[in-house]
């Protein structure tokens, strides 16, 4: 979802928000049983530009980003719940 975030006086807006959620489950393989549940968040931002191409790629690259911020937080809720598994 993305909201505007700097809105200038003539209502022209000039920086969204980007809000990213993923849902994830970890499950114990060897039952099936259900470890951990959570959902990610992040925000990521960008600005718009006079070219519409310019604001696509960095609306692309700004949920690259969020994406990739998610990825890695998974992997580190990932291997604590591992870890810390008896």
């Amino acid at each position: 979802q993305k909201r505007p975030i700097i809105i200038e006086r003539d209502a022209e807006i000039i920086r969204y928000n980007l809000e990213l959620t993923a849902d994830y489950q970890i499950v114990d393989i060897t039952n099936g049983t259900p470890v951990a549940n959570s959902r990610l968040r992040r925000i990521s931002s960008y600005n718009v530009s006079e070219s519409d191409f310019s604001t696509f790629i960095a609306e692309r690259d700004a949920r690259k980003r969020g994406i990739e911020e998610m990825a890695q937080e998974l992997i580190q809720r990932i291997t604590a719940t591992v870890e810390s598994a008896p």
